[in-house]
């Protein structure tokens, strides 16, 4: 499998808490509709106005639908040796991020949208329906 790939999620249906086994970890980029996941002892809701990113595993996950009847969802799987490359790179960086040691250690991490994330989206699903050729080198 690829250590990065992208998947335009659309659905129509309710789905309530349907076991979820992620093969990889993932970046769920929500645009519409609202999904609550499950892990072990931990719960998280996330709206379109956020994004989140989900370690690998067992969960539950229920998408909720929009008054449009249409969730969807960009999603970005990526493997841990992506993960560790990342931290690796970016040390430096994410070295400087204050710790919250009262912040539990959660299988997942919830953030606000922000215009950055917003265009990022934008630039995935414009790139996303480029012909294939376009795509390669």
């Amino acid at each position: 499998m690829d250590t990065l790939s992208i998947h335009d999620y659309v659905s129509d249906r309710q789905a309530p808490r349907n076991k979820i086994f992620l093969p990889q970890n993932l970046i769920s980029l929500l645009e519409q509709g609202e999904k609550v996941v499950y892990y072990a002892n931990s719960k998280t809701i996330i709206t379109d106005k956020q994004f989140a990113i989900l370690s690998s595993g067992n969960c539950l996950m229920t998408e909720k639908l929009p008054v449009n009847n249409h969730y969807r969802s960009l999603m970005l799987f990526f493997d841990n040796t992506t993960l560790a490359t990342f931290f690796i790179k970016y040390a430096s960086i994410i070295d400087k991020i204050p710790s919250k040691p009262d912040r539990p250690n959660q299988p997942f991490v919830v953030f606000e949208k922000d215009e950055f994330i917003r265009t990022y989206i934008t630039s995935l699903k414009l790139i996303q329906s480029k012909p294939a050729s376009f795509l390669k080198k």
